[in-house]
């Protein structure tokens, strides 16, 4: 398990450099504190796709409504923060490629409404998906808590098992609303959440773009992953099964 917090900020509400460093907590997550002084194009130059994919995966935004879902799909795909996106009615989708591990990697990725009366619906999104990104909001305490009714969910409605990336969305108004007196969510809770449901834990700005990228970077590895060892699996059960009649 992954967990990705937000950097700390001096007495100006900057951040401060740090550098690409490792720690590991308790439980054996590992965390890792990003450089915010590096930008979104600088960084991620090298995910430029080089041709047609060889992948092509699912991925489902679920969580309640107005934690920034649309947000973060318009930041990855993008590269901007979108100021004015409206709630999402149902169902919607982009497509972003980008390049991992010498493969070009088609991310289909599906944004879910998180208003109750369309929850039968969306929730029928996790069917054959390949990874869920489940967000909430670090200033909203309840969307936070039902994070435990989504993963219900998911689990009981994926057809196999996969990646799930539960974020801690809007983190650079997070201080800001603490002063205010608003009940927001520590980066503690968020990874307490996440080792509870067996998920990867990142805190992420739609705003600022702060670990957008690192989250989907990281997603489409798993993903990867996991094809990986069901193609290796689905190879040894034929081999296994040429030797058993050769046998007989």
């Amino acid at each position: 398990n992954r967990c990705y917090i937000e950097p700390s900020r001096n007495s100006d509400g900057e951040y401060h450099n740090i550098s690409l460093e490792e720690q590991i907590c308790p439980n054996g997550v590992t965390i890792r504190q990003l450089d915010s002084s590096l930008s979104h194009t600088s960084v991620f130059s090298d995910l430029e796709p080089t041709g047609p994919p060889d992948r092509t995966y699912k991925v489902v935004f679920a969580g309640d409504a107005a934690v920034g879902k649309s947000c973060f799909i318009h930041r990855f795909c993008k590269g901007v923060f979108a100021v004015n996106l409206g709630s999402t009615l149902g169902v919607d989708f982009q497509v972003k490629t980008i390049r991992i591990d010498m493969k070009n990697i088609a991310l289909q990725l599906w944004d879910t409404a998180g208003q109750e009366r369309f929850r039968s619906m969306t929730t029928n999104y996790f069917r054959r998906s390949d990874g869920v990104i489940l967000v909430y909001d670090t200033t909203n305490e309840r969307s936070f808590l039902n994070v435990r009714h989504w993963m219900d969910s998911i689990e009981g409605l994926s057809t196999k098992k996969i990646p799930i990336y539960i974020c801690g969305n809007k983190v650079d108004l997070r201080e800001e609303a603490t002063i205010r007196g608003i009940t927001c969510v520590t980066s503690d809770q968020g990874l307490k959440m996440a080792e509870q449901n067996g998920a990867a834990f990142y805190e992420t700005s739609s705003k600022t773009g702060y670990n957008i990228t690192n989250t989907l970077v990281a997603l489409s590895r798993d993903m990867l992953t996991v094809e990986d060892d069901e193609i290796m699996s689905s190879t040894m059960l034929i081999i296994d099964k040429k030797q058993e009649r050769r046998c007989c």
